[in-house]
């Protein structure tokens, strides 16, 4: 690829981005970006992939070569956002992406539709509540069905109890759906994954994936130097996201902290 690009021959990816954002009085932003791009197939990305294309005798498993019926996808997505003034109590950043972009689950295009959303409140001088949300969603343009799906909530939470006392919790629930890849959009045959290691097939079925994650800190340090951490973190999973009736446990790790800064005099 770099010579390629020291031969210089056109870019595999070409994009062009147009920004705006306006800043209020008060500190009020907001922005609408036009993102207009063409990005090149990558032989690399897909050397494991094959394809299980029907025949009128049954099945071969050729090599996955979408370049050559679909060539360069081109995008075309609108980036919209807003932010508040940084307030003593509160703040809050929100943006979207939508439009059509590359689906790189199976080189094709596909709807897609993002969401990063950030709030920040601070009820008094000690406490202060995190919360984000992040989702991506891609939909397939041929048939407006979805490849995947993911949501992303995270909550922190902190306290300054006292001077020397902090405690702060943390949870993620990280939910992932995939369809069932195929070669979208040409002949539509299912996807199969090579092992390189192996040699054999394996199709790139539809899965699942609902992984939830919390962890506690408790902190003391009464005096500069000398510290206590004490935490814990644990991970789940369940079968159905956001369903938390049947939550497994899947690992559990604890941690403790202690330093301590002695002071030697100088002999005098």
């Amino acid at each position: 690829m770099y010579d390629h690009f020291e031969s210089l021959h056109r870019g595999e990816d070409v994009r062009w981005h147009f920004s705006n954002t306006f800043a209020l009085r008060g500190g009020w932003q907001f922005y609408q970006n036009l993102f207009v791009e063409t990005y090149g197939y990558d032989q690399t990305l897909y050397q494991n992939y094959y394809i299980a294309e029907r025949t009128p005798t049954g099945i071969d498993t050729v090599p996955f070569n979408a370049a050559a019926k679909t060539g360069n996808l081109p995008n075309l997505d609108i980036v919209s956002g807003f932010a508040t003034p940084n307030w003593k109590r509160f703040d809050m950043q929100f943006q979207t992406l939508t439009g059509f972009d590359e689906n790189f689950y199976e080189w094709s295009s596909a709807w897609i539709f993002f969401v990063n959303a950030t709030i920040d409140w601070r009820p008094n001088d000690r406490a202060r509540l995190s919360l984000i949300y992040s989702q991506n969603q891609y939909v397939r343009r041929s048939d407006n069905t979805q490849v995947y799906v993911q949501r992303v909530p995270y909550l922190e939470i902190a306290y300054q109890l006292s001077r020397p006392i902090y405690v702060r919790f943390i949870g993620q629930y990280d939910a992932q759906w995939q369809a069932a890849l195929r070669d979208d959009g040409r002949t539509n045959d299912p996807i199969l994954i090579k092992n390189l290691t192996t040699g054999t097939f394996a199709p790139a079925s539809h899965y699942v994936s609902n992984a939830v994650s919390s962890s506690f800190l408790f902190s003391y340090q009464p005096t500069p130097g000398t510290v206590f951490f004490l935490g814990y973190g644990g991970g789940y999973t369940e079968p159905y996201s956001f369903n938390f009736t049947g939550l497994t446990r899947q690992n559990d790790n604890f941690f403790v902290k202690v330093t301590y800064l002695f002071h030697l005099g100088n002999g005098r």
